[in-house]
């Protein structure tokens, strides 16, 4: 009777241990989490005009995610970002296996970061950290600072975590816990289903050299939970694939396949990974001479077995890419209307989240290019013919519902100013791109229903050939505004522009034409008239609403070339 009194006040002795534990990782997430949004803020556009410019050589890639990841801290979000360019045809699934393959490589700064004896300095970083950014007039300045203070914050949640683990080593329940994952397939899957749970390596990692530092665990068991936290990890970019174009998903797939199938060859290794270890940091035989040693020790062992990976599989990742494509198909697309490149992973990264919001707009502006392009031949087929071609208004109209979502969410996070104007300029593009397929959808019932009651057809009428050049002349604009999105390609749009003069001429000599042939065909031609007045407006507004489109882009194009130039000088 007297053995529950004392296991529950065990117990409850606990309680603080384990509060003092889950706070001290909650400070140390927080401030990893403030870490990583201030880094991607303040290098967002770079990484990706850097990621933008990769060439196909795979160890450049690689090396590019390596510098990419060590940046914005986040293998999740630079995962996310290159499927972007992969969707988009900017980037192949080879380059960018092998920039996922560097972002493994990226993480392990954290680790090295964590190692260093610098917990002392933990306060001070909040404070400055603290002043600087919420006092910080410059946006430099002010991201700088919350980075400072978050970096304090996973310091100073180190240090919480460390007071709380030192009494674990004398409880007989935590002990018990620890000791059944001391097998190294066991520590794997629990350091894997650990970092699914928390969505960040970085945690797992700092727990980790916490414990092995207080001697809670070997360094073997604590190497096989890192292991597991390289593959946990690839859940939060897995998730963001789900319902994706399948090369979204085969670059996540590549994400699973590299960090599964490496931590499988090292698993068997691991006595060897720790003689290596213990070589490269020696230290005494007694136990807390070799718990000193164990964080520098386990983030060695961190960067050694994925650095080895990258070196493993980089010769491979062409062929991976062609293995990938063939296990995944490429699924008939059943509702184009649905957003291909809108992530909300990004949304805390406002320079990512807009050029992502740039590609939806391509997107966009295929759907209506081909609407248009579709137009003409169903106003000839007659009204059902325009009325099933009308379902793709719906799809125009979902999809510019869901960038409208997403650009109001992002608004709502810190942004700059430039970033403020892009935002502007992407809104009143997609409002454009949604009137030009209101414009079709509407008048194009209005015409066909007119020729229909007169049992005639604009196809079969003998079109002046100043209206079939105007139908071509728009037809083009809508191409080349596509270039401008797809290619980026700024002449393009100057094209759309300079086009004004001509398409106004002739209007007047299709309006022209059209005056002479009712006054000499009479009565009998009113319809027609009438129908092909509606048909020579809804031309007008087309034109004009794609013109209005390769201004503001073209003047977006501008804000982001300021931009730039701001970012490469000294």
């Amino acid at each position: 009777m007297t053995a529950e009194p004392v296991l529950i006040a065990a117990d409850l002795a606990m309680l603080p241990l384990a509060v003092g534990l889950a706070g001290g990782l909650a400070v140390f997430l927080l401030g990893m989490e403030l870490l990583t949004d201030a880094l991607k803020l303040l290098a967002g556009g770079s990484m990706r005009a850097i990621l933008a410019r990769l060439t196909a050589n795979p160890l450049r890639a690689a090396l590019t995610g390596v510098f990419v990841t060590a940046v914005i801290q986040s293998s999740s979000v630079t995962t996310v970002l290159v499927v972007g360019f992969v969707s988009s045809g900017l980037m192949s699934l080879a380059q960018a296996i092998g920039i996922i393959i560097g972002a493994n490589v990226g993480t392990t700064i954290t680790a090295q970061v964590i190692a260093f004896k610098v917990t002392r300095v933990a306060l001070a970083l909040v404070a400055v950290g603290f002043f600087a950014g919420f006092l910080g007039r410059r946006p430099a300045i002010s991201r700088g600072g919350r980075g400072l203070l978050g970096l304090g914050l996973i310091f100073l949640g180190m240090n919480i975590m460390a007071e709380a683990t030192g009494p674990f080593r004398d409880h007989d329940t935590f002990t018990a816990l620890l000791a059944a994952i001391h097998r190294p397939w066991a520590a794997l899957l629990a350091g894997a289903l650990f970092t699914a749970m928390i969505q960040t390596s970085s945690g797992t990692t700092g727990l980790v050299i916490i414990f092995a530092s207080q001697g809670l665990i070997p360094l073997e068991t604590g190497i096989a939970i890192i292991l597991g936290a390289n593959v946990g990890t690839c859940v939060t970019a897995w998730l963001a694939a789900l319902g994706k174009s399948a090369d979204a998903r085969r670059a996540a797939l590549a994400h699973v396949v590299i960090n599964l199938i490496g931590a499988l060859l090292w698993l068997p290794a691991l006595p060897l990974l720790e003689e290596l270890v213990v070589l490269l940091v020696p230290a005494g035989e007694d136990l807390a001479a070799m718990a000193a040693a164990a964080p520098r020790r386990i983030a060695d062992a961190h960067s050694i077995f994925n650095i080895a990976n990258l070196l493993l599989f980089i010769g491979f990742t062409r062929p991976l890419a062609r293995l990938l494509t063939v296990l995944v198909k490429d699924r008939p697309e059943v509702e184009s209307g649905a957003p291909r490149f809108l992530d909300p992973l990004l949304l805390k990264t406002p320079a990512l989240a807009l050029f992502r919001v740039r590609l939806e707009l391509g997107h966009l502006t295929r759907i209506v290019r081909d609407y248009a392009g579709a137009f003409p031949a169903a106003v000839a087929a007659g009204p059902n013919a325009v009325r099933e071609l009308g379902e793709r208004d719906d799809d125009i109209d979902r999809l510019h519902a869901a960038i409208v979502g997403y650009v109001a969410g992002l608004s709502t996070r810190e942004l700059a100013t430039d970033e403020s104007g892009l935002i502007g300029c992407y809104l009143a593009t997609a409002n454009y791109l949604e009137q030009i397929g209101d414009t079709l959808a509407t008048n194009g019932v209005a015409v066909s229903a007119t020729l229909s009651r007169e049992k005639r057809a604009i196809a079969a009428m003998t079109l002046p050939a100043p209206l079939t050049r105007l139908v071509d002349l728009v037809n083009d604009s809508l191409i080349d505004l596509q270039k401008l999105f797809d290619q980026d390609e700024t002449e393009a749009g100057r094209r759309i522009v300079r086009r004004k003069g001509e398409v106004v001429e002739l209007m007047k000599a299709a309006s022209d034409d059209l005056m002479l042939r009712l006054r000499q065909g009479g009565e009998s031609l009113i319809p027609v008239y009438r129908a092909e007045s509606d048909f020579l407006d809804l031309q007008r507004r087309v034109f004009y609403l794609t013109r209005r489109i390769a201004k503001t882009m073209l003047e977006a194009g501008r804000i982001i070339e300021v931009r730039q130039q701001a970012e490469t000088k000294p």
